[in-house]
């Protein structure tokens, strides 16, 4: 749902609130003629489901107003939740070595209770719940199409982090001079030429939730015990990209053929990583860090589109 009010024509706010509910079922049947090592002459079934909910709040309060006739400014400010639910199962075992799971005309997931007892493996999970909350603005300032400003700052705050880091701060900006539209441009066979510089930064959060906590994993042995799959780092914080690049995007021949050319240069830094070094805890399990070094990538892209016919 994405209701909206609008204040002024050139002020508008708006709410957005969804919901999405996704389910995966698995089911496998490997019949005991198939000639692999641990499946031959015995069969095996499996049963796997697992489950995603998302959902996102969304507040915007967007600004659109023409100054001058020249001079035209786009702002945007809000605020965005993000929550991930994400849990499952999977469970399965082996046929007797001596008749498999008998000749009964069914597949082998409609009676898996028929399952060898010594050999059955079950397990399920449930991932630590996912929560970011961002706050936003942007400005474009676009001066006759020929002179264009772009600002953004956002602050990204994610459960995934330590709770000494929860919250990453990325400003970008932005450039652009289309030559083209200027008087003293005079080249016939050149239709548009634009020249763009921008720097910015973005967060990555793309690792697993739960990573700075400590957590446990539950036996399957029956027996009530569990044990520590991940150390906790109090102290883990947002993977950073800077980046700045400078290029050009032309169109030349009646716009048949479009030319662009980037020079990048990208740094990463605190890269996030799992290591099992001794560290407070346990050893042997993982504990997430942010590495101490630099990845860079640097280079130059181009690349042409032509309509070769039209």
């Amino acid at each position: 749902i994405s209701p909206y009010y609008k204040f002024t024509k050139e002020l508008e706010y708006r709410f957005l609130y969804s919901i999405n509910y996704g389910t995966g079922l698995r089911s496998t049947t490997i019949k005991p003629f198939i000639n692999l090592n641990d499946v031959y002459g015995r069969g095996r079934v499996r049963l796997a489901q697992n489950q995603l909910i998302t959902q996102q709040i969304t507040h915007t309060l967007s600004y659109n107003k023409q100054i001058t006739s020249d001079l035209n400014l786009q702002a945007v400010a809000g605020f965005e939740y993000l929550k991930f639910i994400n849990k499952g199962y999977d469970f399965g075992g082996y046929g007797n070595a001596n008749g498999g799971f008998g000749n009964f005309g069914l597949d082998f997931e409609d009676y898996i209770q028929f399952t060898n007892p010594t050999n059955r493996q079950m397990g399920s999970y449930s991932d630590p719940t996912n929560e970011l909350q961002s706050y936003f603005a942007r400005t474009v300032f676009n001066y006759k199409d020929k002179y264009l400003l772009t600002a953004t700052i956002r602050a990204d705050g994610s459960t995934k982090f330590g709770k000494n880091n929860r919250y990453g701060y990325f400003p970008s900006f932005g450039a652009a001079w289309n030559i083209s539209k200027e008087d003293f441009f005079k080249v016939d066979f050149i239709n548009s030429l634009k020249l763009r510089a921008g720097w910015g930064k973005t967060g990555n959060s793309e690792f697993p939730s739960g990573s700075a906590q400590i957590r446990y994993g539950f036996s399957g042995s029956g027996n009530g015990s569990f044990n520590i799959i991940n150390n906790e780092n109090e102290d883990l914080k947002w993977q950073a990209d800077r980046q700045f690049n400078v290029g050009f995007d032309m169109a030349i021949w009646k716009n048949r053929i479009n030319i662009t050319v980037d020079y990048f240069n990208k740094r990463t830094t605190d890269l996030l990583f799992p290591t099992e070094a001794a560290v407070p805890g346990v050893a042997g399990v993982p504990r997430w860090f942010n590495l101490d070094g630099n990845i860079d990538n640097k280079g130059l892209e181009a690349a042409v589109n032509a309509a070769i016919i039209t």
